[in-house]
């Protein structure tokens, strides 16, 4: 008993002092690298993503945070770089007026685009001492704000669509905005990954307590099992967002819903209502961001009485939509498939998603006037037109859910 008694004190002194020693040493570049790769297999371009933050592996080291912050600044250098270039397209000799108009549109897209991720990264300041319900309400609205930004940047590229608008500006349009568009997707996955970092850390914490207690064989038990794990975990990931791909196939906007929703297909898996309920907390994320930016138009100096009627109108009509996105949420959340109050449940939602989308559809014709033909009312129809579209998709997976 005393020899396996010192034994087992020899061990726990030898695991006490590699821990000391890892807590002493700084992070490995190597280690920061391998980090960085870990977390860019939740993204959607996981190439790319290294790509971008690998160069920033040092000052990134284990740190989540750092890691969303870093990607979120290469984004946003990335839209402002691509805001540059478009902008030069501008003065090419024999630019068609079509060309032209579709790219001064798009420069509008990565000027909004600019002013969210900028909003995003503030706001992602703030979670640095922020805890719970505080740190999840900042993430939110980080989530929301780059949710925007990448609807600006599909939006750029759909005003390139059709055989008419072939040529030398779209090629070079459409390759520089889909890189950064990729580079935005992949700065929200991240965003998604850090959501709930201040509980990992606190689990961190209680796994170092377990380490002194875990033996050598278990460790390496462990680890046989990873390389199965990661294979079947890979998988798995491809199924889901292959699920996502065909769902968004039968809805009107397909390339919008995919470009929304593959980031969660990990959440969805294959599951109609978890895929009817996302596409609806997407679209209110899209409403709110919009909801803000009408309301800073509303105020804009220099304003028309008619436009700032026909603004105001539409704040109002926002308005409803956000409660009538929030009560169809709620009330999916209770729905239970095969109940007595399913159907009811579900005519509830159909009517919500329904009135919603009127009520978008309603703040557009305010501005069918021909009088209200400027920015404000450019402004007004792209954000609107943009909710409009993921309403419209998320009605779909509804209907679909309620139907299968």
């Amino acid at each position: 008993m005393a020899r396996l008694g010192f034994i087992s004190l020899l061990v726990l002194f030898h695991v006490v002092y590699l821990v000391g020693q890892a807590d002493s040493t700084p992070p490995r570049h190597s280690s920061s690298t391998k980090f960085i790769k870990a977390s860019c297999r939740a993204t959607q371009y996981p190439a790319l993503c290294v790509q971008c933050l690998a160069g920033y592996a040092r000052s990134i080291r284990q740190s989540e945070r750092q890691l969303a912050q870093t990607a979120l600044a290469v984004s946003l250098s990335r839209v402002r770089k691509a805001e540059s270039f478009v902008t030069k397209l501008t003065k090419v000799r024999g630019i068609k007026p079509r060309e032209y108009r579709a790219v001064k549109d798009c420069i509008e897209n990565m000027g909004d685009g600019v002013d969210q991720l900028d909003q995003s990264m503030r706001e992602l300041g703030h979670t640095g001492r922020a805890f719970g319900q505080e740190f999840m309400w900042h993430m939110s609205n980080v989530q929301t704000w780059v949710s925007a930004a990448l609807t600006d940047e599909t939006t750029c590229l759909d005003g390139f669509s059709g055989r008419l608008m072939d040529g030398n500006i779209k090629v070079a349009i459409r390759r520089r905005v889909n890189n950064v568009a990729q580079v935005t997707s992949n700065a929200l996955a991240l965003e998604v990954f850090k959501r709930g970092v201040r509980e990992r850390e606190r689990e961190r914490e209680r796994e170092m307590e377990c380490h002194l207690m875990l033996a050598l064989p278990i460790l390496r038990l462990l680890l046989n099992h990873i390389n199965p794990c990661t294979a079947a975990a890979a998988s798995s990931s491809k199924v889901n967002t292959e699920y996502v791909k065909t769902s968004c196939s039968v809805t009107p906007y397909p390339k919008l819903c995919y470009n929304s929703l593959s980031i969660y297909a990990g959440k969805i898996k294959t599951s109609p209502k978890v895929l009817a309920h996302t596409a609806l907390n997407v679209t209110l994320r899209a409403t709110k961001a919009t909801s803000a930016v009408i309301n800073r138009c509303s105020k804009v100096h220099g304003m028309k009485p008619i436009e700032v009627a026909a603004t105001l109108d539409c704040v109002e009509e926002v308005s409803d939509a956000l409660d009538e996105l929030r009560k169809s949420i709620a009330e999916l959340g209770h729905a239970v498939k095969g109940s007595r109050s399913f159907s009811f449940q579900i005519s509830d939602i159909q009517t919500w998603v329904s009135a919603a989308l009127t009520d978008e559809d309603t703040c557009i014709d305010g501005f069918d006037e021909p009088k209200l033909n400027g920015r404000v009312e450019t402004i007004v129809r792209r954000e609107i037109t943009k909710i409009a579209h993921l309403t419209s998709n998320a009605l779909v997976f509804i209907n679909n859910y309620a139907s299968n």
